[in-house]
């Protein structure tokens, strides 16, 4: 086996912006707010740019056994990592359990981790909400007071965050269901 170097894929977003050019993730005229770097997915698999298995993407790699390079068998690649350059406000991210995942034809739930590598002054992560129960959250979003009612994080005093799978499960279920 051999350090793969992988190349990202380019993810243009309504919130994104040329910050990411100073990792040499660009494109002219886009605003690119995801490169994913190690990627297999149906939107995006990261390509190798070196070596034996150069111009390979990692869902190839993954669907030839003779490869081998994960040392067992796979059927879903279970990591994508990205950098994210977000000069605006994302949306609202709802991140299921694995049974919710299953029920709605998915291989996992969501569990997402952020190092926070630059953050400009006063920027934030907005991280579910206070409600007590889903009563109060309900009567908070139909009075569109949610946002009032979120966990706000400051990203300059906190450098890496770890988001559980399943966590606000509550909340998807009152604006899905």
């Amino acid at each position: 086996m051999y350090a793969m170097l992988l190349e990202g894929v380019l993810k243009e977003k309504i919130w994104g912006g040329e910050d990411l050019e100073s990792y040499n993730k660009f494109s002219p005229d886009k605003k690119i707010g995801e490169s994913w770097e190690i990627a297999c997915h149906a939107q995006g698999a990261s390509r190798v740019k070196n070596g034996r298995y150069k111009g390979l993407t990692l869902c190839d790699l993954l669907a030839d056994a003779k490869h081998n390079i994960f040392l067992q068998e796979m059927s879903n690649f279970p990591l994508l990592v990205k950098y994210i350059d977000a000069k605006a406000d994302l949306s609202l991210q709802v991140h299921p359990d694995d049974e919710y995942s299953h029920e709605h034809n998915q291989p996992y739930g969501k569990t997402e981790a952020w190092y926070i590598l630059e953050a400009e002054e006063g920027a934030e992560i907005i991280l579910g909400t206070n409600e007590k129960n889903i009563e109060e959250l309900k009567e908070h979003i139909l009075h569109n007071e949610e946002l009032e009612h979120s966990n706000r994080i400051k990203v300059k005093q906190v450098r890496f965050i770890l988001y559980p799978l399943g966590r606000y499960m509550q909340l998807a279920k009152v604006l899905f269901c």
